[in-house]
């Protein structure tokens, strides 16, 4: 297996743009990308990014954002933001010419997908339930601590059941920033120091492919491996410090007989016209509206360039 994953377009088409065709120069054709969801959401750019995901995409997940702007669920009231894009980006589906390809799309997807040995899912695995918000919206990484972590809680503690999960590799989106987690397959106690866990270096080794971070699948351990942003924002828990507003996706090299490979995370600059996303923003009234401070933070930081944050 040798696929490509790309998520959390959320409404901007350059950066998935760029993430496409650095898939595309990597030999992943369509049939070998996935998107784990989140097309949709944050910005104006909605209809653009469902149709490129429908060209470029051979299979694909649903994301809580897709989920609520197919009415599902809705949101908790405090996410205005949120909210608020969604609905603009339902007016705009809703009044475009092909509404129906779109909406059909979105509604096919599933919640999650197990492919030669390794699970795809937009945020947890075991909870995938479209139609409850409270599954969609699971902080998962909270329930993925080691046990010498003081916020460890074992009652929701999801060590165990990643230990023992039928697939080895689980691939997510929904934070928006790359990071690994590996348990061994034996587990049956949570005990200090049996969790791995890495974020992605801020700027990994540079290549000839770009920005990038590998990691080996080590066959004794099972994994959950996450994909950073295709649309390069980052979410309103995410300290100053570690903001990167580069697009970003990741290569999945898996041979499931010998449950061994390798992981490839990156980011790409090449050909993402950032300033066509900025303009798409600044140029939308409706995105002027105070309730947009997310959106309008990451758009000033692409204006500054400093696509790394103020650190």
């Amino acid at each position: 297996m040798r696929i490509g994953i790309i998520t959390d377009a959320h409404s901007n088409p350059w950066g998935q743009e760029a993430v496409l065709n650095y898939l595309r120069r990597e030999g992943i054709d369509k049939e070998h990308t996935l998107d784990l969801g989140d097309i949709v959401g944050m910005f104006p750019g909605c209809l653009e990014t469902v149709r490129v995901s429908i060209a470029e995409a051979g299979r694909g997940i649903l994301g809580n954002h897709d989920a609520m702007l197919l009415q599902y669920f809705e949101d908790t009231p405090q996410r205005e933001e949120r909210i608020a894009a969604l609905d603009y980006n339902r007016r705009d589906i809703s009044s475009s010419s092909d509404q129906d390809k779109i909406m059909a799309y979105l509604q096919s997807l599933p919640t999650t997908m197990s492919w030669d040995g390794v699970t795809f899912v937009h945020n947890s695995p075991f909870h995938t339930n479209p139609y409850k918000e409270t599954d969609m919206h699971h902080r998962f990484g909270e329930s993925m601590r080691d046990p010498s972590d003081k916020k460890y809680d074992p009652k929701t503690s999801l060590l165990l059941k990643l230990a023992q999960h039928s697939d080895q590799l689980v691939i997510r989106g929904h934070s928006h920033s790359a990071s690994y987690m590996g348990v061994p397959k034996d587990l049956t106690e949570a005990t200090t120091g049996c969790l791995t866990k890495k974020p992605k270096p801020r700027e990994g080794a540079v290549s000839s492919r770009g920005d990038i971070w590998t990691v080996p699948i080590d066959p004794d351990h099972n994994y959950v491996l996450v994909a950073a942003s295709a649309c390069g924002a980052n979410t309103m828990f995410t300290p100053d410090g570690k903001l990167d507003y580069r697009p970003a996706g990741m290569i999945v090299e898996y041979d499931p007989g010998r449950q061994q490979g390798e992981i490839t995370f990156f980011t790409v600059m090449e050909g993402y016209d950032h300033q066509k996303f900025v303009n798409s923003v600044l140029n939308d009234q409706r995105w002027q509206a105070p309730v947009f401070e997310e959106a309008r933070k990451q758009i000033e930081h692409l204006q500054r360039g400093t696509l790394l944050g103020d650190h």
